[in-house]
C-alpha cells in the first residue's frame, strides 16, 4: 500500500506451509482491498483472491479452456496469464508436452528450416512441421506478440477482466501486446 502498487501476486508453490497460511493471508487482503492473485494450484488456498490460470494449451480448443476455467472458477475470480509457448513434438507424440524450446534453440530451428507456419485457429497458436536429421517428423508449436494478442482478444470476448503478461516470458514485446489487447 505504501508504494502504490494495485495488487499482490502470490506466485507461490503448493507447499504444506504455504497452503496452510494462505487463507488467513488472503483475508487479511480482502479486508484492505487489496486485489490478490495466486497462481491455479492454490487456488483453494486463497478464498479471496483470484485465480491466474495458464493460456497455454497443446491440445483441445483455447475457447472452451478459457470456459472451463470461467465454470470452474466463477468468472470474476479468473486472471488470465499469458504463456509463451515453444513446444517441440516429435512425431507422433505420446506426451502433451512436447520438449520447450529456448529462444535460441527456436531461432536456430528457424534459419535452419526455414519454414511455412500456420496459425490454429482451436488453439491459438502458431505452428510449423519439420524433419530432423535422423528423418523424423516435428511439430513445432509456439506463440508470438500475434498470438498472444488473439488471445487477450478471446479472454476479452469471453468476460475476463484482468491477464498478466510477464516481461520474462515476452520481453521487450510486452508493451505491444498489452497495447495491441488490453483487457
Amino acid at each position: 500500500m505504501r508504494r502504490g502498487y494495485s495488487g499482490v501476486l502470490l506466485d507461490l508453490a503448493p507447499t504444506p506451509a504455504c497452503v496452510t497460511l494462505l487463507p488467513s493471508l488472503s483475508e487479511q487482503l480482502a479486508r484492505r482491498n487489496i486485489p490478490h492473485f495466486a497462481p491455479v494450484e492454490i487456488a483453494s488456498a486463497v478464498p479471496y483472491g483470484r485465480v491466474v490460470v495458464p493460456s497455454a494449451l497443446s491440445g483441445g480448443d483455447y475457447r472452451a479452456l478459457l470456459a472451463e476455467y470461467a465454470a470452474r472458477f466463477g468468472l470474476e475470480r479468473v486472471s488470465l496469464e499469458i504463456v509463451r509457448i515453444c513446444s517441440d513434438f516429435l512425431m507422433p507424440s505420446m506426451t502433451p508436452d512436447g520438449v520447450t524450446l529456448s529462444s535460441a534453440q527456436f531461432a536456430a530451428l528457424l534459419a535452419q528450416h526455414s519454414p511455412m507456419t500456420f496459425f490454429s485457429r482451436e488453439l491459438c497458436a502458431k505452428y510449423f512441421t519439420y524433419r530432423d536429421e535422423q528423418g523424423r517428423s516435428h511439430f513445432l508449436l509456439f506463440d508470438d506478440p500475434d498470438t498472444a494478442v488473439k488471445k487477450l482478444m478471446l479472454a476479452r470476448e469471453a468476460g475476463y477482466t484482468t491477464a498478466f503478461v510477464l516481461w520474462r516470458d515476452w520481453g521487450a514485446a510486452t508493451t505491444s501486446i498489452v497495447r495491441g489487447a488490453a483487457l
